[in-house]
């Protein structure tokens, strides 16, 4: 500590010799010794003493403006040191691959990707698949917002991702928000959304709980629940390929029910067809 007072007791007066107590401070992991040293030394051997990721960050920032390449240059060095905001800032500025593949945190991927969403969407899109391949919930909740292709969809394979979008859409796509809910629901979660979606009369909720209910996922196996909906799935949803997929599950699952297990599932199904009916 005393190094560096004296050091920046002289700094104006005796550059040379405020360089080198940074010099002696920085040997010891002194971090504002490091950050005195960043912003005086003018040898590679003096920068090499600047160890320190944040002190690294701190000497990039204040060359943003003057010196974009050295600003670079000290990201990078954080950056190697997996230092997360070093990764981020190192992402807005590189131009090379190399810089690029430096930027490997999942957290610092999803800041890099928030920052392009406005200015460059494919670039944000990439940076969300990364961070969304490395499983960051956050990353794959925008991935899905942005993605375009089935191959971008498949990497949304958080649960916990899959339910929050299922809330996203729950006001403006109904039916892409069962389809979400429904893939968290094969995984064991979400299944309280899914029950209050099919209650709500949203056919592809209805279809996602008839299956959970066939084969107990995150739901006790319960064979007329799941012929029940399954069957209101079918008689209610317009997209012709799950109505096909209702109607096959259904009819497989009736294979394995016995009669009055049937007659009571379909009773139930026009229970809640009238009760719907009814209320509209």
């Amino acid at each position: 500590m005393a190094q560096v007072e004296l050091g920046r007791w002289v700094a104006v007066t005796a550059p040379a010799q405020a360089v080198g107590w940074f010099r002696k401070a920085a040997r010891q992991g002194h971090v504002a010794a490091q950050v005195e040293l960043a912003k005086m030394a003018t040898g590679s051997k003096d920068l090499a003493l600047v160890t320190d990721p944040a002190v690294q960050l701190h000497a990039g920032r204040c060359f943003v403006a003057t010196d974009p390449a050295q600003a670079v240059s000290w990201f990078r060095k954080a950056a190697r040191q997996g230092h997360v905001a070093a990764q981020v800032e190192l992402a807005k500025m590189a131009t090379v691959p190399k810089d690029l593949a430096l930027v490997t945190d999942p957290v610092a991927q999803l800041h890099a990707g928030q920052r392009f969403v406005a200015t460059d969407p494919a670039q944000a899109v990439s940076w969300f698949r990364q961070a969304a391949r490395q499983g960051h919930v956050a990353a794959q909740v925008e991935l899905a917002k942005m993605a375009t292709g089935s191959q971008d969809l498949a990497l949304v394979t958080d649960p916990a991702a899959q339910v929050h979008l299922g809330e996203y859409y729950a006001s403006s796509d109904p039916a892409k928000a069962a389809i979400w809910v429904g893939k968290a629901v094969r995984q064991g979660q979400g299944v309280d959304s899914l029950k209050a979606r099919a209650a709500s009369g949203i056919p592809e909720a209805m279809f996602s709980l008839g299956k959970a209910y066939r084969d107990g996922l995150g739901v006790t196996v319960d064979q007329v629940a799941a012929y029940m909906w399954l069957e209101l799935a079918s008689a209610q949803v317009e997209d012709a390929d799950i109505q096909h997929r209702a109607k096959t599950v259904c009819r497989f699952a009736a294979m394995d029910m016995a009669p009055e297990q049937i007659a009571a599932a379909q009773r139930l199904a026009r229970g809640r067809l009238n009760t719907n009916s009814d209320a509209s």
